[in-house]
């Protein structure tokens, strides 16, 4: 261009200036506007547009802000397109409400916020749960003139079913129908999402009718969440009938469909189901993944049936898969059952060393196994090992140490359990006091009990 001698304008360099943007090197692109600036050249709305666009991608609100404010005194007009890139870059950075003061004031600078303004604050709402002022806004734009589009409604009803207010999303539905919006499959599988996760499935299915005979194709996320309905319903057949219609319209299942299904066959009992369904994961090329493995694990424990769950177990090393929480309860939880119990003290210690979750019902099963081989001191400890690990010791943890203190004959040590629960603010309940009065009955002494 320059061996031309054709001049560039500000049109070229602006191009420059984007493109840095687009490619993350916000730096370079704000050098290059200083260098265009020291050439006698004046940046201009596009430029500085660019650059907060730029600095908002890259979660730099703060230099997005700056060259903002910077605009006025150089000359350059602030519009929609500044006022809507830093509203989006404040939402994405959490800071809604400074979102919400940058958009009362577009006003200042005679500028007046689109359909896309109201778009990307509504969504920030309802990601921050703040959904009352997500529906308040959404009648702003409506009182103000501003058509709701399909996203706008697919925000909102996601929200509506997040906090299971699942009337109010299907009234959504039905507004967007009398506005002559066509609902998308994102709106119907938000909607049969919500109802399978709240168990109602017969309203999942109504919507899923209704999906179909407006034209719009289900996919596999659309039966992936039929299927956790059913299942979690205890419908296995009908869940497996999902899944077969999945595989007669060529949708591929994924780990998810697979995870539903065994889980739901186990829980139903149908152990062979399930393995054959594990079966049927590996040889679609699926690997089955941690929560895979956590339902087989979990499930084979309860069951009583140790040796193919531990077959499990040792294969996950190797498959590069980290044992999680619900694997270690699990087998805590089983070999307490069985009395074996310093193999259960053994799993704990390598939760420990994996650095694994510990939860109330890892310290449970270990509490109750302890007292249960008449190890209550040992027992005692883990109360203190739960407050060190930041697990809180509940009433029922308590009612297991006393009860075996008092089977030992032990009441001064079940008095000082009871006192050291009390007063760490946990109220005794019926099974608190019952081995109490049991133990005070079989002594003779009824005015104590």
């Amino acid at each position: 261009m320059l061996a031309d001698k054709i001049s560039p304008d500000m049109s070229t360099f602006n191009v420059i200036v984007l493109a840095y943007c687009n490619l993350g090197n916000v730096v370079e692109a704000d050098l290059y506007v200083s260098r265009i600036a020291q050439a006698g050249f004046s940046p201009d709305t596009f430029t500085y547009n660019s650059l907060i666009l730029g600095h908002c991608r890259n979660k730099d609100v703060g230099n997005a802000l700056r060259i903002f404010k910077l605009m006025p005194d150089n000359g350059c007009r602030r519009d929609l397109i500044s006022y809507n890139c830093l509203i989006h870059g404040l939402c994405e950075a959490d800071s809604i409400d400074e979102a919400f003061k940058l958009f009362s004031h577009m006003g200042d600078d005679n500028c007046f916020p689109d359909a896309g303004t109201y778009n990307v604050l509504i969504h920030a709402l309802c990601r921050s749960r703040r959904k009352l002022e997500a529906l308040n806004l959404f009648k702003q734009m409506t009182v103000k003139g501003y058509e709701p589009d399909n996203y706008t409604y697919n925000v909102l009803i996601d929200s509506m079913c997040k906090e299971h207010k699942l009337d109010d999303a299907r009234m959504l539905l039905s507004r967007m129908v009398e506005k002559r919006l066509v609902a998308d499959v994102v709106t119907y599988n938000t909607l049969i999402d919500g109802y399978c996760k709240d168990g109602m499935v017969e309203a999942a299915s109504k919507i899923f009718n209704l999906m179909e005979s407006n034209h719009c194709c289900p996919d596999a996320q659309t039966f992936n969440a039929l299927i956790y309905g059913f299942c979690k319903r205890n419908m296995v057949h009908q869940a497996m009938t999902q899944l077969n219609e999945m595989l007669k319209r060529k949708l591929s299942p994924n780990v998810v469909t697979y995870n539903s299904l065994i889980h739901g066959q186990y829980r139903a009992g149908h152990f062979d189901s399930a393995y054959r369904l594990l079966n049927m994961m590996k040889q679609s090329g699926l690997a089955p993944d941690q929560f895979t493995y956590s339902v087989l694990i979990d499930t084979l424990c309860k069951k009583g049936r140790l040796e193919e769950a531990h077959a499990l177990f040792d294969s996950l090393k190797e498959k590069r898969i980290k044992s999680d929480t619900v694997i270690f309860n699990a087998f805590i939880d089983a070999y307490c059952k069985v009395g074996k119990i310093n193999y259960a003290l053994a799993l704990f210690g390598r939760m420990l060393t994996e650095d694994c979750l510990l939860s109330s019902y890892t310290f449970s099963d270990l509490i109750d196994g302890l007292c249960k081989e008449k190890r209550i001191s040992e027992a005692l400890l883990f109360v203190e090992k739960m407050r060190c690990t930041g697990v809180k010791p509940t009433v029922p943890h308590y009612n297991i140490l006393i009860n075996q203190a008092l089977k030992e004959g032990d009441f001064d040590r079940a008095h000082t359990i009871f006192n050291e629960m009390v007063s760490a603010g946990n109220q005794p309940n019926v099974i608190t006091y019952n081995p109490f009065i049991h133990a005070y009955c079989m002594l003779g002494n009824i005015n104590e009990a």
